[in-house]
């Protein structure tokens, strides 16, 4: 049913289905490491966020010592993916993001300083 493909295309595809497998493998990776490295910043803003906000801070302890500034700030920044910040109504979107902000400062803080298996219910 259909046209046959032709080697090329038989190429791209077998290609594009790696990069799909690869990616889900390092997506399983991220969530392994991320639930034993932060579990409390894991289960507030999931593992994406969490891992970016990691990254951009450079270690999790960075994160943890990084100081609450009066800079010019983005209005949602890193966070903006997440899905509390999502399920808001455009009204609120601007008011949870500084507060979800800080709730995610003190997990981070949890994270790297209280020690193993600090995980909150």
């Amino acid at each position: 049913m259909g046209q046959d493909l032709s080697p090329l295309d038989l190429i791209n595809v077998k290609t594009f289905a790696q990069k799909v497998m690869d990616r889900k493998k390092l997506y399983d990776y991220l969530v392994s490491k991320m639930s034993d490295i932060a579990p409390n910043l894991t289960a507030l803003i999931g593992e994406m966020v969490g891992a970016r906000l990691i990254s951009h801070a450079g270690s999790l302890t960075n994160l943890a010592k990084a100081l609450k500034t009066r800079g010019n700030t983005p209005k949602y920044g890193l966070i903006f993916p997440s899905s509390f910040i999502g399920q808001a109504s455009a009204k609120n979107k601007g008011r949870i993001a500084p507060y979800l902000a800080n709730k995610c400062s003190i997990a981070s803080r949890i994270d790297c300083f209280a020690g193993k298996n600090q995980k909150l219910e």
